[in-house]
């Protein structure tokens, strides 16, 4: 006799489902406030919602302070214009 070997998917994976499902793309694939990571994995649309950092999030106690979190959104958004640099750069023919 054989067993199934698959687990039930956790709460949280069940609620990214939810999320992929329900939420528009753009906010789906958006940045979390709190800089965790994309708005969809974790629910981080607005920072009360974070699954990690919010209210009731599970490293709630220990959330970035307000300059850690400035610095993180500087940092992601000088990576996204040099991304945004480099794809205009591959367009312009030489």
């Amino acid at each position: 006799m054989e067993v199934n070997s698959m687990n039930a998917p956790t709460d949280a994976e069940l609620r990214k489902q939810l999320r992929q499902k329900t939420w528009a793309p753009a906010a789906f694939n958006g940045q979390c406030p709190w800089g965790c990571g994309k708005a969809g994995d974790c629910g981080g649309i607005r920072k009360n919602l974070c699954e990690k950092y919010g209210d009731e999030g599970t490293h709630a106690d220990s959330r970035p302070t307000e300059a850690e979190v400035k610095q993180m959104k500087k940092d992601r958004e000088k990576i996204r214009k040099a991304q945004k640099r480099a794809q205009q750069q591959r367009r312009i023919p030489n």
